[in-house]
């Protein structure tokens, strides 16, 4: 039993996702992001990197001109980054894991959302199901990301670790 335990341990992340209970648009949106990460992370050469993220630019673009920004009732579970109170300001990193590679969402709660008591009470790794809107960039950019802390936001290095930016409306906890 106890090597089992371990084995179980050692599974990916990605495994323990035993049912894919994600919106239609959530799973093609991430499907086809998943799949320019993962290009992205095995390139090595600096040129491969620019024009993966030229290729994924693009496709931001046209996949908000043919589908639009809207979230509604996508899935995920609270990043150990949590739900933080930074300059008066309610955020919260989501993440899904479910095409095999971690997807982050952050964006920031309103006041009254972040008090409600389901919200409030949310812990790393809780279920949420979130509704809301995917953030553009600036002008014509294509989608907008968050980079993480001490990576310059320009060019290829949006891919590198960053957190698509989402306005939420609404955020709730999943019953399992």
């Amino acid at each position: 039993m106890f090597i089992a335990m371990l084995a179980f341990y050692e599974v990916p992340e990605r495994i323990r996702w035993w049912h894919d209970d994600r919106p239609t648009g959530q799973v093609l949106f991430e499907k086809q992001l998943g799949g320019f990460l993962r290009e992205y992370d095995g390139a090595w050469r600096e040129e491969t990197r620019d024009k993966v993220w030229y290729r994924t630019w693009e496709w931001s673009k046209s996949y908000v001109r043919s589908t639009g920004t809207e979230i509604d009732n996508w899935r995920g579970r609270v990043d150990p980054a949590g739900i933080v109170e930074h300059h008066g300001r309610v955020e919260i990193v989501i993440v899904s894991a479910y095409s095999g590679v971690k997807i982050a969402y952050y964006g920031e709660l309103t006041p009254a959302l972040a008090s409600k008591a389901d919200v409030a009470g949310l812990r790393t790794w809780d279920k949420v199901v979130f509704s809301g809107r995917l953030k553009m960039g600036i002008g014509d950019l294509g989608l907008a990301y968050k980079a993480p802390f001490g990576v310059e936001p320009i060019g290829s290095n949006l891919l590198k670790g960053s957190a698509l930016l989402i306005s939420i409306d609404t955020l709730e906890k999943m019953r399992n």
